[in-house]
């Protein structure tokens, strides 16, 4: 059940590995790009802008490293991206703003999980630990409405705005093909947080039933002391078409962080990896 996800690589990194911010601009170059015109090739875009078709290419797969701010700004004059977009897309070209950031969270879900949800859309697979919560892409909506009465009160409309966010995240989870790799563990807390609402922990746990029920996905729960205590995480694993190395996402109250490092990384896998094989199926913790 733990089978490790990381492929095996070697200490030194190569010249080509894309970081994840650079990824996050490639990705959302590209998308940009397909959305502006079916015609909008690589090659239509270097001819019709004059910018070198291979560089553009290595900067939609993150693979640039230092990308000129005029190129990205006449990307996104051509695309006709917002001032918005466009300004979120300069700020990745800050170098403070790469590796191990942490980002202040915003009025709604939209700015302070994009980039995440960037990478979420397009991996390869994916390992979750969640110790007190449901994962957000396993989440009833009752569930949702739960948790936010007991956090740190916000507006009605943000919180509308992050359960709606939450569900779209879900909905193109479900459509994508092939299915990614996920592992989600969860710390049995976040189960037995529901006893005192027995019908909403019994629609939690047919969804967690469901999610169990694919090939491509465990959920395990554990239980007991294991290696992870303390802290959650996400390991991501990219996908195509901008497969940069794996990074560790973290959350805490005042911001979110990405971790690239590969030995910070290897070492929440091989924390990751340890605890599944303590953990037990949802089918089985439920006998």
């Amino acid at each position: 059940m733990a089978d490790n996800l990381m492929p095996r690589q070697s200490a030194k990194p190569k010249a080509s590995d894309p970081d994840f911010t650079l990824t996050q601009l490639g990705n959302a170059l590209r998308r940009l790009r397909e959305g502006s015109g079916s015609e909008h090739t690589l090659t239509y875009v270097a001819d019709a802008t004059g910018y070198n078709r291979h560089s553009l290419r290595k900067l939609e797969r993150g693979e640039l490293k230092n990308p000129q701010r005029l190129i990205v700004e006449g990307l996104c004059r051509f695309y006709r991206a917002s001032p918005a977009t466009t300004a979120e897309l300069m700020r990745m070209l800050v170098p403070g703003d790469r590796r191990g950031y942490w980002q202040p969270y915003g009025r709604g879900m939209s700015q302070k999980f994009r980039p995440f949800a960037d990478a979420e859309r397009d991996a390869a697979a994916i390992q979750s630990w969640e110790c007190e919560y449901i994962p957000g892409l396993l989440q009833t909506d009752e569930y949702m409405r739960l948790v936010q009465a007991a956090e740190l009160p916000i507006a009605p409309s943000t919180a509308e705005d992050v359960r709606l966010f939450r569900l779209q995240r879900q909905r193109l989870l479900d459509e994508r093909t092939p299915y990614p790799r996920i592992q989600y563990v969860i710390g049995e807390a976040a189960i037995r947080y529901l006893d005192d609402h027995p019908d909403i922990q019994e629609r939690q746990l047919q969804r967690l039933r469901a999610a169990a029920s694919r090939p491509a996905v465990d959920v395990l729960i554990a239980r007991g002391l294991h290696p992870t205590m303390g802290t959650s995480f996400t390991i991501m694993i990219p996908g195509p078409p901008a497969a940069g190395r794996p990074f560790v996402y973290l959350e805490a109250l005042d911001g979110c962080r990405y971790v690239e490092a590969r030995d910070i990384v290897s070492t929440f896998v091989e924390a990751f990896n340890r605890l599944c094989t303590m953990a037990v199926p949802i089918e089985e913790y439920q006998r």
